[in-house]
């Protein structure tokens, strides 16, 4: 169990991340992402020391925009910190951070030895696309293509 002064921790990221952050899931690959941009970079550093990750300056988009700053995690380290703070986001975040989580848990699932004979199987007897296989799993249609290419023999 946490110690109160983490919980609080915890707590406090998911509030600023409810308010200004986001879950991604990389369009190419399935990669995930948590960031949160924002103009005060005291708190992204405070996020930062808190949890990990970068922060790199964002480029004003007109110029008398504020500065703003980004902090960003990717993978294992997105996982681990969505998985902290999900009990404290309200429903419409909580379902965001969850499908990016589901998509981390089964980008793992997809690269077993079973699945990617299973894919291979589906193309010579049934005959079936890169595209169709990839929607029958839930996969990445370039991972199919990779499997199907042999590179993750």
């Amino acid at each position: 169990m946490y110690c109160s002064k983490t919980r609080l921790k915890i707590a406090w990221i998911a509030g600023i991340l409810e308010g200004e952050g986001s879950f991604i899931v990389k369009a190419h690959g399935g990669g995930i992402v948590v960031c949160c941009t924002m103009t005060d970079l005291d708190v992204l550093e405070r996020i930062q020391e808190f949890a990990g990750g970068t922060i790199y300056e964002r480029k004003k988009q007109k110029e008398h925009h504020k500065q703003s700053w980004v902090w960003r995690v990717n993978g294992k380290k997105a996982y681990y910190i969505t998985k902290q703070v999900l009990p404290y986001l309200l429903a419409r975040r909580r379902e965001k951070a969850r499908k990016m989580m589901r998509v981390h848990e089964n980008s793992h699932y997809i690269k077993s030895k079973d699945n990617q004979i299973e894919i291979k199987r589906l193309r010579r007897e049934e005959h079936l696309s890169h595209k169709a296989i990839a929607e029958k799993f839930g996969f990445h249609r370039s991972y199919v293509s990779h499997v199907l290419r042999g590179r993750y023999d």
